[in-house]
């Protein structure tokens, strides 16, 4: 039997495991006596399944060698053709939503942005919630999967440069022609514990310190898989309140370094994209503290000390959460936003304030490689710091050559090449996105805010970084569908979808 699963179509599997996972959708709809979500989930699983039976028993018995192409073409599927299938029972149980706007619902989430149409959470049934939060982070454990299998193979440079995909293949390269099923399903085997054991551990955490099983639950998905998804508008009304924020913070720092997980290397302490992440993190918080501190420290008394302290921690707390492009707010923020823009309370008179464009910088910025965060990544931020500490030097010694000290640790001779050709591609993703955007119809501070949030995966921004929280469901559909092509390249990184289209691959 596990023979005959691992000789399927990675696609027929992908397909196969998110229509078992609709039943799950289906009984927590039962249970909530919403019969007419139950029976969609219900008969969409039982649809797809039994067309996938038909495919595997079609092409049982051939056996054939599938190149990492192959699987890379079937990962491009994952996030544009998969999200046309799960949104069938999503757009069957809301009835109202259009099947388009469905789709541009799934692919946000499989994409792990986040990014919704709804402007209220209580527009959706709950169960509907648990279907989002549920793709979402399934899609986190694809390209936790994908990053140590068909990323760290194909992509230029690797989506984490220098992993190679140690921890599934023990070490071993995979050649772009020896490439099989099994390393998916070993890196699979090894993943989904971690995956799956740190999320339930997290769920237990926020239940213990007050959180509702239900939200609770959705919350840990989407800490898990950065989607920052919520059935509350946000999780600053979760009810495990600051104590539930402080272990969320915690485990974000999945999302900072591929070493988490990995296990390799010489430790968390000397990842450069850790010490990068919590440098980053620590200069916002104190930038957005401190810009007000000097004028608030003139009213003294111990009310002023707590507003500074609560003022710091949602600093701390919205920055991390925007770095690892999960999006969610401290029940701190807005504290942290009077303080850092003074007038907040009143709203900004024009334009966006100083924290919005904090925000937007932290999510262009991004985690870390080989993780579900999104944006530029830590690493190739790193590398260029380091390509820009050599050009100085060699502006002084202009003979000098290169130490052992430089190639120390993953980073290697041509990183730093590539991360500026990434750089220069996301810059310029970013530049079409707005422009076709506006040229839909879109105001160019939306549209601006809009492009960052999608190619960072970092959908929460729509609602947090705007003048006003973006309302999507009134767009026409060139821009859902410009929004959706972001979010897919965002998500795969514009450099390896290019890379795609390059004549030696197919050849090869």
């Amino acid at each position: 039997m596990v023979r005959f699963v691992v000789n399927l179509p990675l696609f027929v599997l992908l397909v196969g495991t998110f229509a078992v996972s609709m039943l799950a959708v289906s009984l927590h709809a039962l249970w909530l006596r919403e019969h007419m979500i139950a029976r969609s989930f219900l008969y969409a699983a039982l649809l797809i399944l039994a067309a996938l039976a038909c495919i595997a028993l079609a092409t049982r018995g051939r056996r054939r060698k599938e190149t990492a192409l192959e699987h890379w073409l079937t990962l491009l599927s994952a996030f544009t053709v998969v999200p046309v299938i799960l949104a069938v029972p999503f757009h069957e149980s809301v009835g109202t939503l259009r099947f388009g706007d469905a789709v541009v619902e799934m692919i946000s989430a499989i994409t792990t942005t986040g990014m919704t149409l709804f402007a209220e959470p209580e527009h959706i049934a709950p169960s509907l919630h648990l279907w989002r939060a549920q793709v979402a982070w399934m899609g986190g454990l694809i390209m936790w999967v994908a990053a140590t299998t068909v990323f760290a193979v194909f992509h230029p440079g690797g989506t984490a440069q220098g992993l190679r995909a140690r921890a599934p293949t023990q070490g071993r390269d995979i050649g772009i022609n020896r490439m099989q099923m099994h390393h998916w399903v070993r890196a699979t085997a090894i993943l989904l514990p971690i995956y799956g054991g740190l999320t339930a551990l997290l769920w237990a955490a926020l239940c213990a310190l007050g959180g509702e099983v239900f939200h609770a639950l959705i919350h840990a998905m989407a800490i898990m898989s950065t989607s920052g998804i919520s059935a509350l508008d946000g999780f600053e009304h979760s009810p495990a309140g600051l104590g539930g924020e402080g272990i969320a913070f915690l485990f974000l720092f999945l999302a900072l370094t591929h070493k988490t997980f990995s296990g390799r290397g010489r430790g968390l302490f000397w990842d450069p994209e850790l010490r990068l992440g919590l440098l980053i993190v620590g200069l916002v918080a104190l930038l957005l503290f401190g810009r007000h501190y000097l004028i608030a420290s003139s009213e003294g008394g111990a009310e002023s000390l707590m507003r500074a302290v609560t003022a710091m921690w949602g600093a701390l707390f919205t920055a991390m959460s925007f770095l690892t492009t999960t999006g969610f707010v401290s029940g701190a923020w807005q504290t942290t936003t009077q303080w850092a823009d003074p007038g907040a309370a009143g709203g900004v008179a024009s334009g966006l304030g100083a924290s919005a464009m904090v925000l937007i910088g932290l999510s262009l910025v991004g985690g870390g490689v080989a993780t579900t965060a999104g944006g530029v990544k830590l690493l190739r931020v790193f590398v260029l710091y380091l390509q820009g500490l050599r050009e100085m030097e060699k502006l002084v010694y202009p003979s000098s050559v290169r130490g052992r000290a430089y190639h120390a640790g993953t980073i290697r001779r041509q990183d730093a090449m590539i991360a500026w050709i990434f750089f220069m591609f996301f810059a310029i993703s970013l530049a079409m996105v707005v422009l076709l955007l506006t040229a839909f119809g879109m105001a160019f501070e939306s549209a601006m805010v809009m492009a960052v949030a999608t190619l960072s995966t970092t959908g929460p921004l729509a609602s947090v970084a705007a003048q006003a929280p973006v309302d999507l469901m009134g767009y026409n559909h060139a821009i859902k569908a410009t929004l959706c092509l972001a979010m897919v390249a965002g998500r795969l990184e514009v450099l390896a979808i290019i890379a795609l289209l390059a004549p030696e691959r197919w050849r090869s």
